[in-house]
């Protein structure tokens, strides 16, 4: 008698369990839309949503799914796992970045006549420490771009030790350009100069570019994405970025149209985010097209966002973009191999 009662009420309570099994594989289906219209479309509404790693949200994603899996529904299961798998390998920049480092045989053989190789070396360091700065020492670096730069005879110093007596440095109030050749600084508006500072640098007689320096807004960090309160402060957070690079790009609009222009930086929002809109139409982020490697650069023990970039006109090649460990720093430089 009691193994004849054990069954009946088992199986009614699977039949019970299973609405919230399907509930489970629907709200997967349901997150994975939102997220996917989130990277795709970048609405501010959703910037909560995209300020953290694209390769996060599969995991929440796919532990839905394995709680809504039910014998009768391994296929469904399985088929809304792989959803997730494929999408983040697609919209994520890592595996694409890994696959060029592992298929790169290096640039040392490409020779373009007439052509320009430049080093760009971009670093943040932390609060104007001047040990992180020299960090970039050892990268053998054409340019050096400075955010939370020492102070401004620190910057001359260290400009000379890198390029001898030609080392030069235009500094601004956070960020700093660093070269060893002939350069003019760029006035800027003040509410620009806060941010950004740049600069006309001469890489042959006949040749010029523009070198920008900048570092945007620090970026909101809040994890508590049941409340309201989150999703306003990522959405207004956005809107003022974007308001910053606004004015780069007005900035770069009123430079001749075919100088060479490089920008490069904190930007302080993971790379592709919604707020550096107004840069596409002058520029592009350089890791995109020739990135190896893991190019994260925040944090420096443990890299999961790409903050710092370094974008360039389209009248620039771009070599090899990469991002190497520091000690002094709690961010990861920038190496960048450009060609003129």
């Amino acid at each position: 008698m009691g193994s004849w009662r054990d069954g009946p009420v088992q199986s009614v309570s699977q039949k019970r369990a299973h609405p919230a099994r399907t509930l489970a594989l629907w709200l997967s289906i349901g997150l994975w839309v939102v997220v996917a219209v989130s990277y795709w479309l970048r609405p501010d509404a959703l910037a909560a949503i995209t300020a953290w790693p694209v390769w996060m949200w599969p995991v929440p994603g796919i532990g839905l799914a394995l709680i809504g899996h039910t014998r009768n529904r391994r296929c469904a299961m399985l088929a809304v796992s792989a959803l997730w798998l494929v999408w983040s390998m697609l919209q994520a920049e890592e595996p694409r970045s890994l696959i060029r480092a592992l298929l790169w045989k290096g640039s040392q053989h490409i020779t373009v006549r007439d052509s320009v190789k430049l080093r760009v070396v971009s670093l943040n360091c932390t609060g104007g420490s001047l040990p992180a700065a020299e960090e970039v020492i050892a990268c053998c670096p054409d340019i050096v771009l400075l955010q939370e730069s020492p102070g401004k005879e620190e910057v001359k110093r260290l400009a000379r030790k890198l390029f001898g007596r030609d080392g030069k440095a235009v500094c601004g109030v956070d960020t700093s350009v660093l070269i060893g050749r002939a350069m003019q600084r760029i006035s800027s508006p003040r509410e620009l100069s806060a941010f950004c500072t740049g600069a006309t640098i001469c890489v042959k007689a006949d040749r010029k570019i523009g070198v920008f320096s900048v570092r945007l807004m620090p970026p909101a960090l809040r994890t508590d994405l049941w409340s309201f309160r989150c999703w306003s402060v990522y959405a207004t957070d956005r809107r003022l970025r974007r308001e910053q690079a606004m004015e780069i790009a007005r900035h770069l609009a009123r430079l001749p149209s075919d100088l060479p222009i490089i920008v490069g930086g904190d930007m302080n929002v993971p790379a592709g985010d919604g707020s550096l809109g107004p840069l596409w139409p002058h520029l592009r982020d350089c890791f995109t097209e020739a990135g190896r490697g893991w190019g994260n650069t925040v944090l420096n023990d443990f890299p999961v966002l790409r903050f710092d970039q370094v974008w360039a006109t389209r009248n620039i090649r771009v070599m090899s973009v990469t991002s190497r460990k520091t000690f002094h720093s709690d961010h990861r430089m920038v190496v960048c191999d450009l060609l003129l």
